[in-house]
């Protein structure tokens, strides 16, 4: 835990190929605050799970997420597209924009409560 918090923000991701046997990308887990995430032109070639937005794990955390997208992204051989856990926290102001997504599993987006 850090002494003095400060919030993860700014985070450009882009211009990538990657493979996961779970989620391609994770959002939270833990206490704090995720804002102005950009992710864009991503290859995902094999995920479990696309995309997870987790703001706390079995009642621990509570991560406020916010202004997120999502841009050009392909992906290939996913179980799930997107997962969002939100037993606590909150998760606003995402963008999803020109995926193209293969999955054997359908287009799922799934939010679950613990």
């Amino acid at each position: 835990k850090l002494k003095n918090p400060k919030p993860c923000q700014d985070v450009t991701i882009t211009n990538c190929v990657l493979s996961s046997n779970s989620s391609a990308f994770r959002i939270g887990v833990g206490t704090g605050e995720i804002h102005q995430v950009r992710i864009s032109n991503i290859a995902i070639a094999k995920a479990g799970r696309m995309i997870s937005f987790c703001t706390s794990w079995e009642g621990i955390g509570n991560a406020q997420i916010e202004e997120v997208s999502f841009c050009n992204i392909s992906a290939h051989n996913v179980l799930s597209v997107i997962k969002f856990i939100t037993e606590i926290g909150s998760v606003r102001n995402i963008l999803l924009e020109n995926l193209n997504v293969k999955t054997k599993g359908g287009f799922f987006i799934l939010n679950l409560f613990y």
